[in-house]
């Protein structure tokens, strides 16, 4: 490992900041749960105080998103999206440092069996999830539970990408980079579930303007692509954080893929949809999910 750090050029100084941050995650894991989402509270405030723009796209969001609250219910989700993703920064020390043991007991995952059996049968299967402020805490739940294969898009800063790789593999998950088209088609039909996040604006040509919260929104149709491709079962795994820990479902997307891909991207987003609604502040709103719009239409974000 050390020698991988050398040979990556990962002990210039310009890597100081980012060892320091993963040394206070190795220290912010011991911090019991209950206390972690009591101080996702302050650094929230934080948070949304210094990131302007951010706050600023996630108002639009939950504006064209639920247009039937009224402006205080609405900042109240705005708020609380806010704590959601500071409790992301404790979920990220979590994923790459807690003891299993310790993280069996903070959740409960319905139908798991379901996926278990598929698996069992030797079906190809993708896991379908969303942008959630939960999502890394997830993968690793979903890790001690099953082995799959993570379709991912590297992180900026390469140190932090090379440990978020090798703790992954670490707890038995193997890593795609979402690039690697081939990769990730061998994979499936090899019998591996592929997890898989199509919910985000990624302006490519593949793509359709599908409903989302019946806004007309720019939806990739990789999902239903690959399903054809593979004869996979298509899973929503939902997933939401509670005041005590989490809970998870493994939901069987039935007649899917249609062979229409705007259909079949309509009901992607519906799932979605019903996983917000459980806790609609963890979606993560700071994105430009709608960025891209029909021909004609003005930008939100303007």
């Amino acid at each position: 490992m050390k020698n991988n750090f050398i040979k990556n050029g990962f002990l210039h100084p310009k890597f100081i900041p980012t060892w320091f941050i993963l040394a206070i995650m190795h220290l912010l894991v011991f911090v019991p749960f209950r206390l972690q989402v009591i101080l996702s509270r302050p650094i929230g405030i934080f948070l949304r105080l210094v990131a302007f723009k951010k706050h600023q796209i996630a108002q639009i969001n939950i504006n064209k998103c639920f247009p039937d609250l009224n402006k205080k219910e609405q900042k109240k989700i705005v708020n609380q999206h806010f704590t959601d993703f500071a409790m992301s920064l404790f979920e990220v020390a979590n994923c790459f440092y807690m003891n299993p043991k310790r993280l069996k007991k903070l959740y409960k995952l319905k139908n798991l069996d379901l996926l278990q059996k598929h698996i069992k049968n030797k079906e190809n299967i993708i896991l379908v999830v969303g942008h959630f402020t939960t999502m890394i805490i997830a993968g690793r739940i979903l890790a001690d539970n099953i082995y799959f294969a993570d379709i991912y898009r590297p992180q900026n800063n390469k140190l932090f990408n090379f440990v978020m790789v090798k703790r992954f593999e670490k707890y038995g998950i193997k890593m795609i980079e979402a690039k690697n088209s081939r990769e990730i088609i061998k994979t499936l039909k090899s019998n591996i579930p592929i997890w898989y996040a199509p919910d985000q604006d990624f302006r490519i040509k593949t793509s359709v303007f599908a409903d989302f919260f019946k806004i007309k929104t720019d939806t990739i149709t990789a999902t239903s692509k690959l399903a054809k491709s593979s004869n996979a079962k298509v899973i929503h795994f939902s997933f939401y954080r509670h005041k005590a820990g989490y809970n998870g479902d493994f939901i069987e997307i039935k007649n899917y893929p249609s062979y229409d891909d705007l259909k079949d991207a309509n009901l992607i987003n519906k799932h979605l949809e019903a996983q917000i609604a459980k806790a609609k502040s963890q979606y993560l709103w700071t994105h430009k999910r709608f960025k891209t719009r029909p021909n004609g239409e003005k930008s939100f974000y303007n």
